[in-house]
């Protein structure tokens, strides 16, 4: 069974992206409608906000190129915004 743990204030939150960066946890999360999306970062106790992405979108999906981490978030007019991501 699981219980709340987390709330993470969203709104129109899509899709949401677990991964990790050498030891550091993170989630994604791509928001439909508003300014932009968001990673939050495991702080050892609770995720909190690490970067806000300016890219609206329905999906969002993980991949490595070259050694370097990208985020791909599928915007609302049907176009895709990749944001490298760093420690």
């Amino acid at each position: 069974m699981f219980v709340p743990f987390q709330t993470l204030p969203t709104v129109k939150a899509f899709d949401v992206e677990p991964f990790k960066i050498g030891e550091d946890t993170y989630l994604a999360v791509a928001i439909y409608y508003g300014r932009g999306s968001h990673i939050y970062k495991w702080d050892g106790e609770r995720f909190v906000k690490f970067q806000d992405i300016p890219a609206v979108g329905a999906d969002v999906e993980l991949f490595k190129m070259n050694g370097t981490t990208y985020l791909a978030i599928t915007g609302i007019n049907g176009s895709v915004f990749y944001t490298e991501v760093t420690n």
